[in-house]
């Protein structure tokens, strides 16, 4: 209600809303008309009408929305918009029940086959992209910073199965095994001062992940999907949120729908709602977002808009 209050630009305008005799509204959203029905609310020229989920069993607001159907009303449940608006799975819909319901993985076999085809020929040309900049990318590294000029890590992929991720080095050496932690794994942050001037422009351009083209080759990523992450934050995340590894019923991958909505997600809370946007995509998939995942992030490559 929020966001449509304060971004009218996204074309809705709230006009009414139904209230129960019990419940309270905040006081900012005063000024909007309120009753406890559909017809006590009287409001003309209706075009939307977002049901919350304690009035989807209302017999009586059934009864009361079922001619709209014949104004040409659409209806939607509060998940089903939250969804459209934001692009995400709603946090208030996670249970057994709704995930058996809507993540039909049996439904996208041959979606899944088809991009097994597309995954191999694109890990193909990111592999002759990488033969071309290598030389100028290693040297650049090295002259830059000491170091490997690669950075391996472990990271789950499909079904929780454990990989070795490739990348560019992109952070300064601070500790004896070569990596950039000296506490403990941890989170990237944006404007992470570990991160090398070298290795600011990889990620800017997205050359960092060049390598991971390996990890496609061997089938243990995809072009898109969910970005891979290390055991020990899905362990440490998973404990406040149990259906986190619902995000590896598919193959991690090189470009993923959160990443273009946030760079960094660089806390516990952000990650669940990196979850959100990951089980979007999941539920979701399919060749049309997948054009604009691949289209948006051609934007930010060539824009240097990577962090």
């Amino acid at each position: 209600m929020k966001l449509l209050v304060n971004e009218p630009q996204r074309g809705y305008l709230v006009i009414g809303l139904i209230v129960a005799s019990n419940e309270t509204v905040p006081s900012e959203w005063s000024s909007i008309p309120q009753a406890n029905s559909l017809t006590a609310l009287n409001v003309k020229n209706i075009n939307l009408l977002v049901i919350a989920p304690q009035y989807g069993t209302d017999k009586n607001l059934a009864k009361e929305l079922y001619p709209k159907l014949f104004e040409h009303v659409q209806i939607l449940r509060l998940e089903q918009f939250y969804e459209e608006i934001f692009k995400r799975i709603p946090p208030f819909t996670f249970s057994e029940s709704w995930f058996l319901s809507n993540l039909q993985e049996q439904q996208k076999k041959i979606y899944d086959r088809v991009r097994v085809l597309v995954d191999y020929i694109a890990a193909v040309l990111m592999g002759l992209i990488w033969l071309i900049t290598f030389p100028f990318v290693a040297i650049a590294i090295k002259l830059t910073s000491s170091g490997p000029i690669f950075y391996h890590h472990t990271r789950l992929g499909r079904n929780r199965i454990p990989f070795t991720i490739y990348k560019y080095r992109t952070m300064k050496v601070l500790a004896a095994d070569g990596s950039a932690e000296i506490s403990g794994p941890q989170f990237a942050m944006s404007e992470d001062n570990r991160i090398t001037k070298v290795g600011k422009f990889l990620r800017r351009t997205r050359l960092d992940e060049i390598p991971q083209f390996i990890n496609i080759l061997k089938n243990e990523m995809s072009l898109i999907g969910p970005r891979p992450e290390r055991p020990e934050f899905v362990e440490q995340i998973t404990t406040t949120m149990p259906f986190y590894p619902l995000r590896h019923l598919i193959k991690p991958g090189l470009m993923g729908w959160a990443q273009l909505h946030q760079d960094y997600y660089g806390t516990i809370e952000e990650n669940l709602r990196k979850l959100e946007y990951d089980l979007y995509y999941i539920k979701n998939r399919g060749f049309l977002i997948d054009v604009a995942i691949i289209l948006r992030t051609v934007n930010v490559v060539v824009g240097m808009k990577g962090r």
